[in-house]
């Protein structure tokens, strides 16, 4: 009779760590939507066409893990902070700052495409790898704590950004 109650406890642990294994994997493939929203988003609206903030005019030679050159490129709500005379403590929710990230001068072979989005609860990040498609996958992700490679690096910058400072 105990074996058959040990058995049945190992039988339910075994459903229940497969529920919990699912309904993980239904989480991250959620997230994985929102990522490749934001990424289709920033392609949709050409952010290669957005400007580019003082001192990031052109591609630049870089020290920084996001490739040997990178580009730096901010939406419009970036562009009104920098233009504003009044001081800020942080970036506008709906701030959009995205670094393209090139082994080569040439800028023909991409390391990573970064995009930092400020949302309501803070910072948003996604790093992708290599060439860029709509439907890319990004290598990291996540709502700033997370994820810590990249929160943990720009927690030093202006509000979390490095490349330039708040107004």
């Amino acid at each position: 009779m105990r074996a058959a109650l040990a058995f049945r406890a190992v039988v339910v642990a075994a459903a229940l760590a497969s529920v919990v294994a699912t309904a993980s994997c239904d989480d991250d493939n959620g997230e994985l939507e929102a990522s490749r929203e934001l990424l289709e988003r920033v392609l949709g609206m050409d952010y290669r066409t957005w400007q580019r903030p003082e001192g990031w005019e052109t591609l630049r030679e870089s020290g920084a893990p996001h490739g040997k050159y990178t580009e730096i490129f901010v939406n419009d709500v970036i562009v009104e902070a920098l233009a504003s005379d009044a001081p800020l403590e942080a970036w506008p929710v709906g701030a959009i700052i995205v670094k393209d990230g090139w082994k080569n001068e040439e800028a023909s072979d991409r390391a990573i495409l970064a995009i930092m989005e400020k949302r309501d609860a803070g910072w948003y990040w996604e790093e992708y790898s290599g060439a860029i498609e709509s439907d890319s996958l990004p290598a990291f992700a996540g709502q700033a704590p997370d994820p810590r490679l990249c929160t943990d690096c720009h927690a030093g910058g202006s509000d979390f950004v490095h490349a330039f400072t708040l107004p």
